[in-house]
């Protein structure tokens, strides 16, 4: 069963059980929502509502993307893949590669010439490679441990980023999801040094959340939203960056 299946029916027995006065284990702790306001005309109260329900969501896809040691492919991933499938070409880069899909979807495609696959987890390389050989593609892919560029070398046409975009706390078996307190501290890093990879007339293909509250204007890239999905309580993006 899909965890976040998983998830959503461990919170309905939480909030059973805390009616109940008992306690829930084996997952983060999910607040208990009230399903109706009790005064609609009460804005602190609605106010409150929301701000319970985000924090429920972002318990739940930080579980999502920690019941494995490497994130497993979700909405958002799929969602990148659609534009990774459509736009790229030629030398790519894939950032943060984990199960490899954004790799092995580009390396799929007869006008890719090659990619790089970077992770910093060992166990996400391995486990992309399995990928990349189950598909008959492994020759056109090479795979690099890096944090971020440190070992990475030359230029590129495309580089994709899925980064881990959720705020937390950065403790050391979150690097699938931590984005750092506010959510944007690695991806901050990562457009602060990713112009120095890409080529005059290369883009990057980067998701994120609304849950991030990023302002990709701040970071000196021509920015296209190509695609959108609304799920839960968030809003996924898909942003193509180039040089201005």
């Amino acid at each position: 069963m899909d965890a976040l299946v998983l998830l959503r029916l461990a919170s309905a027995r939480a909030e059973a059980q805390l009616g109940q006065g008992q306690s829930h284990s084996g997952t983060p702790p999910i607040l208990a929502v009230p399903s109706t306001v009790i005064s609609i005309g009460s804005n602190s109260l609605i106010s409150n509502k929301r701000s319970l329900e985000k924090q429920n969501l972002l318990k739940i896809r930080a579980v999502e993307r920690t019941v494995e040691p490497v994130y497993e492919p979700h909405d958002d991933s799929y969602l990148l893949a659609e534009a990774v499938d459509e736009l790229v070409y030629g030398k790519v880069l894939d950032m943060g590669t984990g199960s490899g899909i954004q790799a092995v979807t580009a390396a799929l495609k007869n006008d890719v010439r090659e990619v790089t696959a970077v992770d910093i987890s060992n166990d996400a390389l391995r486990k992309a490679d399995k990928r990349a050989r189950s598909e008959g593609i492994r020759r056109k892919i090479k795979f690099i441990r890096s944090d971020l560029f440190n070992n990475i070398s030359g230029k590129f046409d495309w580089i994709i980023f899925n980064p881990p975009y959720l705020p937390s706390e950065g403790e050391a078996d979150e690097l699938s999801w931590a984005g750092g307190k506010k959510g944007f501290e690695v991806i901050a890093r990562f457009l602060g040094e990713a112009k120095r990879y890409l080529n005059e007339d290369g883009s990057i293909l980067m998701v994120y959340s609304s849950l991030t509250n990023l302002d990709l204007t701040e970071y000196d890239y021509d920015v296209e939203i190509i695609r959108k999905k609304k799920l839960f309580f968030e809003e996924l993006f898909v942003a193509r960056l180039s040089h201005l």
